[in-house]
């Protein structure tokens, strides 16, 4: 299976090997150059501990995206770990106890990689875009609900989290962004109407995407937008947008 670029290194790592061959002692011969010397003055740090407990969840992964659902609760979903991508969608619930973490089983959202998460108004979330390969990237649009009583400590965390988990494909119509991951994306309310603000992310034809689409939630239908301003919008990945 082909990688691009920001493939991760441990899934590179078991597919090639780097040989390298010399002549003589390694020693013997610099392989840097010596620092110049510089005459700009010396700066003293002071680091601050800062008072952080990490709490062990048992969860690891690259390429996931999270969201905030509601008071101590966060959703995960897709990415990647040292056993191959991830297709489960995880909920974190903290309770008295501390933090853990629940597998939602009703939430088939497939290998998914470079996607956004993006809380909206009224309740759940909105999982747009991302790939579950280079070469297949994902254009389903998907609509995450819970139920506002939550998920309780103390319940079955398998039953508990299937009657509060709703998975809608939202059918869009009007003028779709190209399939793209490593975009942001966020929601923009206008004039009573809530929108979905997609830029940026990159795709398999091209290195940096530079396009905006707005997605009316309510009416789900995409519009492409011409931004016009003073400063060149460049195309950019893996950039964040904060409203």
């Amino acid at each position: 299976e082909p990688f691009d670029e920001h493939e991760e290194w441990h899934e590179k790592c078991r597919h090639y090997f780097i040989l390298t061959a010399s002549r003589g002692l390694l020693m013997e011969q610099a392989l840097l150059p010596a620092a110049p010397v510089s005459s700009a003055p010396v700066i003293s740090w002071s680091p601050t501990v800062l008072p952080v407990r990490p709490v062990p969840v048992s969860l690891e992964g690259l390429g996931m995206a999270s969201a905030r659902l509601g008071p101590e609760q966060v959703m995960l979903t897709g990415g990647s770990s040292k056993g191959g991508r991830l297709a489960e969608t995880r909920a974190l619930l903290r309770g008295q106890e501390g933090w853990r973490a629940v597998v939602e089983p009703f939430v088939d959202l497939g290998v998914r990689l470079h996607h956004t998460v993006t809380r909206v108004p009224g309740g759940g979330v909105v999982i747009y875009g991302g790939r579950s390969s280079p070469l297949n990237p994902i254009r389903d649009v998907f609509r995450v609900t819970f139920n506002p009583c939550g998920v309780s400590p103390a319940a079955d965390p398998q039953s508990q989290a299937a009657e509060t988990t709703h998975v809608e494909s939202m059918i869009c119509s009007g003028d779709p962004p190209p399939p793209r991951w490593r975009h942001t994306a966020s929601v923009v309310s206008l004039r009573g109407q809530d929108f979905l603000f997609v830029f940026g992310g990159k795709n398999q034809s091209e290195p940096a995407l530079g396009d905006g689409h707005f997605l009316n939630l309510g009416q789900q239908i995409w519009t492409e937008v011409c931004v016009r301003a003073r400063v060149c919008v460049r195309a950019r990945v893996c950039v964040c947008v904060c409203v």
